[in-house]
């Protein structure tokens, strides 16, 4: 199981801690250098074995946020809704599928209550075998698409209970905790055939073909740092 992630993220630093009961997570302490409310931790429930709603808490305790999440017929993700009750802010994302394999993210904002306004923002994603193999954004300022390779080993996050369902909103969030297998390579298109950037990482894996570190290198080198540990 996944105990910590120590992560440079273009040039931002931070230390997420999980915690469990059993495989299910019960919380993540989070240490984000340099962000408002940059420290506290997250708080998971369960229904059955899909994870239903995630409570942010600042370091004293204090609730900042509720994040609620829904499911279709298939136990597919269909929405999230997540509020901060102290500005009476809400942002609902929306997650319609396919049956070839897309899966089309829209979100809308307004207060704790309703969440109607759309934010003209667009995330397709394109799924090989569960994976996301290239994503597509399109929004009224900027338009670009990035494409995916991944190793065939195993994701610090494999045997965590619930958390491959949510894993489009992972990674939307944050890419530290979305795939099901480990990032090598991300290129970036912002018109068709033109590569703008890419990235690639080496990895170095332990003896049960986890990941233990992930570097980006060449131009990226520093960039983008993970190192992973495990109880």
């Amino acid at each position: 199981m996944l105990k910590k992630i120590q992560s440079v993220d273009l040039g931002q630093i931070a230390v997420h801690k999980f915690y469990y009961k059993g495989t299910k997570l019960s919380k993540v302490a989070f240490d984000i250098q340099g962000q408002t409310n940059g420290v506290g931790y997250d708080k998971y429930s369960y229904t059955n074995d899909l994870i239903t709603e995630i409570k942010t808490y600042s370091a004293n305790n204090q609730l900042l946020a509720i994040t609620t999440l829904s499911y279709n017929s298939s136990n597919q993700l269909a929405e999230v809704v997540k509020v901060e009750p102290s500005r009476n802010y809400g942002l609902r994302t929306v997650f319609s599928y396919s049956l070839t394999g897309t899966v089309v993210v829209q979100s809308f904002y307004g207060n704790t209550t309703v969440q109607e306004s759309s934010t003209n923002q667009t995330t397709t994603f394109y799924l090989l075998n569960g994976e996301i193999e290239k994503k597509d954004f399109l929004s009224i300022d900027m338009n670009y698409t990035i494409v995916y390779v991944y190793d065939n080993l195993k994701n610090p996050f494999e045997n965590v209970t619930g958390y491959n369902a949510i894993k489009l909103y992972s990674f939307i969030n944050n890419g530290l905790f979305g795939s099901n297998h480990n990032l090598l390579q991300q290129t970036t298109y912002f018109s068709p055939d033109v590569i703008d950037s890419q990235v690639d990482f080496e990895l170095e894996y332990n003896n049960n073909n986890f990941p233990t570190s992930r570097y980006a290198t060449g131009s990226f080198s520093g960039v983008y740092q993970y190192l992973y540990e495990y109880y």
